[in-house]
């Protein structure tokens, strides 16, 4: 049987559910024999016993009760199970979208977005019919036969016999054919993945494609890759048509066999009319479930092939670990961020990004960090934005310590990438993402201060216009501009900026350099610097070299000390 015991510890959280759904179908099931008694007595009693039809009322209503009770028993079970299926669904889908948020985008990003999707979407959907068929039916399966056949047992031991032992081969060839299966379900699974990864890789690069003249070539590639999926897929399904082929004729000449055998016991005189039809009616209700069974076998398969592949990612371990720096720790509230001694080793990669490093930056300063690629920048940022936690020392923000705070730290912080993602809604909304509560007058007075206000004002429907998919409206520099509105409504203690100005015109620079400004009047300004002008006009400068701080000055006292700094100034300033 394919049993997950992950997928059962989840599915009993909701226990209740689960035994009132198989209570519900094993008095569904009791319904049958009631159904077989009434009907086997109602013919007995006409053809054999000449009794007139007004005699036979309360058989008749009896019938008709055991089977509208049937009928609603099962619609009942049909529904909890449902019910059941859904929130247990519903559970392994937020546990896997939370810990792939908590892993974060560096520790996740070995998963691949493909494989993501699929595991959220059809893997977790695949689970579906698996808490909601596959596991009741093997508990119904397991007693569902064995209930009729102790009914059987006081009417025939012969045929209760026969039932007895033929019931168990059914469960056995299953799973000589299961194992066959499972191979052909994670062959299915892996292309499916392969193929999420591919189609997803191949629809962001398109356009890349399409300028080196590739797209064609892709395009066959990726066709070959769905042919490889549907001859999986139909690999499957082959295996899934010769388990229900396979249970079929099972049942079938065991049905036969109890058939013959009661024919001649009714021939020979041994057993009554009465008894005889009572046993045909049920017997093949005792192999029902077990059929049943074999039709949801496929989907039992892909349940647990779908749930290895989602607790591989759930069980993935979330490195919190951080060596602290004294018992005692204490940080300075004056300061806006600290750093204390801190290191950082990437788990995916067991790359060391930083070494003991140690600065602190005042409130309501502009600070610049520079340096090569690799030298560590990027990874400062990492720490703060929660996005990898530090391997030694300790960190805060506003006097907060950022291991002890975990989420709440991202409060305190605003955020702009190189490439903010813009959503494709109105400029009001993509604004107010920045504070949920501002009003109107607050969003335009956020766009006055990033100067693109008047920009705003010229679309068709000025602060109430759709831009369209990650601001296909927009310019870069239009881009940039939105986004520092958003920072400018969160009112965030520190902003973290990776290169504002970066591929920019310096008409457009010299307006986010001037919002800047505007910005460190409420708010501590730390940015990833390239451009000499943002160098120039911060307040400190921390010189990163090799994951460590090479020195800590102002743009002047660091020229004039005629070090790696000014080596960075000459070569472009570089990373």
């Amino acid at each position: 049987m394919n049993f997950d015991k992950r997928l059962m510890r989840l599915l009993l959280k909701s226990r209740s559910l689960f035994f009132t759904s198989i209570s519900l179908s094993l008095t569904s099931a009791g319904c049958v024999i009631g159904l077989a008694y009434c009907l086997s007595g109602f013919v007995n009693s006409i053809f054999l016993q000449d009794k007139e039809l007004n005699e036979l009322w309360s058989v008749v209503i009896g019938f008709f009760l055991f089977a509208a009770l049937r009928v609603i028993l099962s619609c009942i079970a049909h529904f909890f199970s449902a019910n059941l299926a859904y929130r247990s669904k519903t559970e392994i889908r937020e546990l896997l979208v939370n810990h792939i948020d908590t892993l974060g985008p560096i520790e996740s990003r070995s998963l691949k977005t493909g494989n993501i999707v699929a595991m959220v979407t059809k893997g977790i959907d695949s689970l579906d019919v698996y808490f909601r068929d596959y596991i009741p039916q093997v508990i119904l399966s397991l007693a569902i036969p064995y209930m009729i056949i102790a009914f059987i047992f006081p009417v025939s031991f012969t045929a209760g016999i026969t039932m007895f032992l033929t019931v168990p081969l059914i469960p056995f060839f299953m799973f000589l054919i299961g194992s066959l299966a499972k191979s052909k379900s994670e062959e299915q699974w892996k292309t499916l993945k392969f193929l999420s990864t591919r189609f997803l890789d191949l629809l962001q690069g398109l356009v890349t494609l399409k300028f080196l003249g590739k797209s064609k070539e892709q395009a066959e590639s990726l066709q070959k890759s769905c042919e490889a999926f549907r001859e999986s897929t139909m690999g499957v399904l082959k295996v899934a048509f010769l388990s229900a082929l396979v249970l079929e004729l099972l049942s079938t000449l065991s049905v036969a066999v109890i058939a013959v055998s009661i024919g001649i016991k009714l021939m020979y005189g041994d057993i009554e009319f009465e008894q005889a039809f009572f046993i045909l009616i049920l017997a093949p209700e005792v192999y029902m479930p077990l059929r049943a069974l074999g039709s949801k076998f496929h989907a039992g398969m892909d349940g647990v092939v779908a749930a290895n592949n989602i607790y591989s990612v759930l069980e993935t371990v979330v490195d919190s670990s951080s060596e602290e720096i004294s018992a005692s720790c204490t940080f300075d509230e004056s300061k806006a961020i600290e750093f204390k001694n801190v290191s950082l080793t990437y788990n995916n990669s067991g790359r060391t990004a930083l070494r003991d490093v140690s600065f602190s930056i005042e409130k309501n300063h502009k600070v610049a960090i520079v340096g090569e690629t690799g030298a560590g920048k990027t990874s400062i940022f990492n720490l703060l934005l929660g996005f990898a936690q530090c391997t030694k020392g300790a960190i805060s923000v506003a006097g907060k310590d950022c291991a002890a705070e975990g989420r709440k730290s991202l409060d305190y912080l605003g955020w702009l990438s190189q490439k903010p993602y813009i959503f494709n809604a109105s400029v009001s909304d993509n604004i107010k993402i920045g504070n949920q509560n501002a009003t109107q007058g607050e969003i335009t007075e956020a766009g006055k201060l990033a100067h693109i206000h008047e920009f705003i004002l010229t679309l068709p429907n000025g602060y109430d216009t759709v831009v369209g998919e990650n601001g296909e409206m927009l310019s870069g520099g239009q881009v940039k501009r939105l986004a520092i509105a958003r920072l400018f409504l969160k009112h965030a203690s520190v902003v973290l900026i990776d290169e504002g100005t970066s591929d920019l015109d310096k008409k457009t620079e010299s307006l986010i350099m001037e919002s800047l400004d505007k910005l460190k009047e409420k708010s501590t300004v730390l940015i990833i610097a390239h451009r000499l002008s943002t160098i120039e006009n911060s307040d400190e400068i921390i010189v990163m070299k090799d994951g460590g701080i090479d020195s800590i000055g102002t743009y002047e006292s660091l020229i004039s000390e005629r070090g790696y700094f000014s080596e960075l100034i000459k070569a472009g300033v570089g990373g």
